[in-house]
């Protein structure tokens, strides 16, 4: 494939060189084809006699291609001058791009000419091609929606730990009230139970503590009788059993009249109710 290529080239070189009476120019490129974006390397050898020189402009006009870098080397050989020219190009198209001819000018001791010569390099086909196959017919494409993208979370965990914590300390706080308050409960059983006093120790130790009120130098007599109301009726109804603390003076009277009870005189009872009710109700004042 090597010797191909080198073939090749030597062909090409012969067949882009034209005689003139004072120069021969040829041209020729280190590929045939490269990818868009790649360079290729373009170098044109002019050979003149001396003091008869052969040049190219620096004005060139490259066709599809722009030029990158230039570089020139001189030198003398058997009385004749080799200019040696390399340009460095990249395409600006794809498909099959020509590097135009490029034309030489010739310049004597006398001055430099304006007028073309009929000497120029041969016109040279590169195949570009694109990255992307068929890239010479490619269209823009929509753009398509943004993609969901799952990250890896544990927030889910979280919650779920957070739930089994809360559910637990809830658990660890009803069950500890449960068992202070069972022990409370077995405490309370163990304490020694006092024996409930009789209705007469009960009925003493409240006149006690009315008496240890004053009430009476206070002539706050309206407070007295409420509570020796109380005193009275809460005696009357454990002694002989019946609801005498919930009853009004009259439901009393009428219920000790209907049930007489032993060794309870129905007309003390009623008296006393009767001025007690007078100094609730009435603001009567009861004497010394």
């Amino acid at each position: 494939m090597k010797r191909l290529f080198q073939t090749a080239t030597l062909l090409i070189f012969f067949l882009s060189s034209y005689a003139y009476p004072d120069c021969i120019i040829s041209a020729q490129t280190d590929k045939n084809s490269i990818l868009v974006g790649d360079t290729i390397n373009l170098s044109v050898n002019i050979r003149s006699k001396i003091g008869e020189n052969c040049i190219i402009r620096d004005d060139i006009n490259f066709g599809k291609f722009k030029l990158l870098k230039k570089e020139l080397k001189s030198e003398n050989r058997d009385n004749q001058k080799i200019d040696s020219y390399t340009f460095v190009l990249t395409p600006l198209e794809l498909g099959e791009v020509s590097i135009p001819p490029i034309p030489v000018f010739t310049s004597t001791d006398a001055g430099f000419s304006d007028e073309e010569s009929p000497l120029s390099t041969q016109e040279i086909k590169i195949t570009v091609s694109g990255v992307i196959k068929g890239e010479e017919e490619a269209k823009l494409k929509d753009i398509f929606p943004p993609e969901k993208v799952y990250e890896r979370t544990y927030v889910l965990i979280y919650i779920v730990l957070t739930l089994i914590l809360l559910a637990l300390s809830i658990y660890l706080i009803i069950r500890y009230l449960k068992k202070r308050k069972k022990q409370n409960l077995e405490e309370e059983k163990s304490k020694p139970v006092e024996p409930p006093l009789s209705p007469y120790e009960e009925a003493i130790l409240s006149l006690k503590i009315l008496e240890e009120k004053k009430l009476i130098t206070k002539s706050e007599y309206k407070q007295l009788y409420l509570e020796l109301t109380e005193i009275l009726k809460r005696f009357i109804e454990r002694f002989y059993g019946f609801g005498a603390s919930e009853m009004t003076t009259y439901e009393l009277n009428i219920y000790l009249l209907d049930h007489p009870q032993p060794n309870l005189n129905l007309n003390d009872v009623r008296g006393f109710l009767m001025q007690a009710d007078l100094v609730k109700f009435a603001r009567f004042k009861p004497g010394p």
